[in-house]
């Protein structure tokens, strides 16, 4: 498969571009996209998902290590995310200080993962059967050793709860330290997935130059107006009653819909697979495929927006919106006089699962055919867009406003800010780490923080608030 993929090299590509409903009625929408436009690669300033902590690679660790790199790098490569279940995950032990990483053990299968020694590696854990696959962070690898007699009963209970058998060759355990996110805070669905093999920015760039079927799963209006030259649109409909982790034969209860006929017959030729923002279109896709015999399934995860030139995580800082951590939000919120009003902009069943107290849901919308995610963003692109945000009324303008979403990779809590300064508000502060660390953090701190749950389906008209 490794052999496979490494085929798909060099690429020119092409975007076709045509102009949306929206900008053809409403001149003062940004021209971010123009039609005509041709490119011949994505945007390689942008971060790259599968190498976010590139920089951070250190050979020197090998040295001292008993096994420099597993098995499993024979036939994969290092990006690949290391498979794990929720068992494997929680030897890795302790509390996690302010300012310093969680540190730990690892017990892993060597021959289906690719750990080198000193290369960041993330890890990912299956949800089910289909091979759906969920984010769970990032861990820097500093060891590897096999099982050894003077730590039998220690190792052992870690592959006892890992659920691992085997000989020393088939399970070793990697030590090293958190780079990012815990147990207890899920990401984004992670690049690995049974049946499937998600590939790189190159070898995406490449599989396009050689005439493999790139499958486009967005919308028709979405692919009409931007899409990769050569590429074969056959959407992905998701239905109203999906759940995201349940298995292939509950996808037409669920009203899924995607034409497979579409597909080229061949089930030994490879396709690959490419969506929007939406990766659970992408990930059943891939799913269906597989299920329904075809052999040599490629998955590209960043989707059209790497073409686009649009952004993998919001900024760190901003010229726009104060950036905040968690304890100076608690600080601000326990300061009664300043009156601070407290904005959460997931979606309704996120915050009725959990939010900060005396919070106020104000849910931010994304276009859904692409998503706006440039450098420079401000307020006034994004409402001149067309993104959708209606902030609560009777705010005071002039009070402080703390505006939050899941994580610090999630846009929405971003935009949501830029959109409250371009509202008139004076002091908008953008909470980064969102609910996920605020979530982190209450637990560890025994209900420092505070959570507020609320009733599913939200009453009619529901903001949230603080109590009357």
């Amino acid at each position: 498969m490794k052999n496979t993929v490494q085929a798909l090299v060099c690429a020119i590509l092409t975007l076709s571009f045509m102009p949306s409903a929206s900008a053809q009625n409403k001149e003062s929408e940004p021209t971010l996209f123009p039609e005509g436009t041709e490119v011949q690669v994505g945007r390689r300033d942008i971060a790259d998902p599968l190498f976010l902590y590139k920089s951070l690679v250190d050979e020197s660790f090998a040295a001292s290590s008993p096994i420099k790199q597993t098995s499993g790098c024979d036939r994969l490569e290092v990006w690949q995310p290391v498979l794990v279940t929720n068992e494997h995950w929680r030897t890795v032990e302790g509390p996690i200080p302010s300012g310093v990483s969680e540190v730990g053990v690892l017990a892993i299968a060597a021959a289906s993962n690719c750990v080198k020694v000193g290369h960041p590696m993330r890890i990912t854990a299956l949800r089910m059967p289909a091979g759906i696959a969920v984010d769970l962070g990032w861990f820097f690898p500093t060891s590897i050793v096999g099982r050894r007699p003077q730590y039998a009963t220690f190792e052992e209970s870690l592959m006892f709860s890992a659920k691992l058998t085997g000989s020393q060759e088939e399970v070793v355990f990697v030590s090293g330290r958190v780079i990012e996110g815990t147990s207890s805070v899920s990401k984004t669905l992670a690049p690995r997935m049974a049946g499937a093999r998600f590939i790189n920015r190159d070898q995406m760039e490449e599989s396009i130059k050689n005439g493999t079927q790139v499958i486009d799963v967005r919308s028709k209006l979405a692919y009409t107006r931007f899409r990769i030259k050569g590429s074969v649109n056959i959407p992905y409909s998701t239905g109203p009653r999906m759940k995201l982790f349940e298995e292939y034969t509950d996808y037409p209860k669920s009203g899924d819909a995607f034409d497979i006929r579409k597909v080229q017959p061949d089930r030994d030729k490879p396709v690959v697979i490419v969506g929007g923002s939406r990766t659970e279109a992408v990930y059943r896709a891939a799913v269906v495929l597989r299920s329904e015999g075809w052999k040599k399934i490629f998955v590209f995860g960043e989707g059209i927006g790497y073409f686009a030139g649009l952004n993998f995580t919001p900024p760190a800082v901003s010229t726009l919106v104060k950036v905040v951590d968690i304890f100076e939000v608690n600080k601000m919120i326990s300061d009664r006089a300043l009156n601070v009003a407290i904005i959460d902009a997931r979606r309704p069943v996120s915050f009725a699962q959990g939010t900060m107290p005396n919070a106020y849901l104000a849910t931010y919308y994304e276009r859904e055919d692409m998503p706006l995610r440039v450098p420079g963003l401000n307020g006034k692109m994004l409402i001149e867009y067309g993104e959708d945000w209606i902030l609560p009324v009777g705010l005071n303008t002039s009070s402080p406003v703390i505006v939050f979403g899941m994580h610090e990779r999630d846009w929405r809590g971003y935009k949501a800010a830029l959109s409250a300064k371009a509202s008139g508000f004076a002091n908008v502060y953008w909470y980064r780490g969102g609910m996920g660390e605020w979530l982190t953090y209450n637990n560890l701190d025994r209900g420092r923080f505070g959570v507020v749950f609320h009733q599913f389906p939200l009453p009619k008209g529901f903001t949230g608030g603080p109590k009357k």
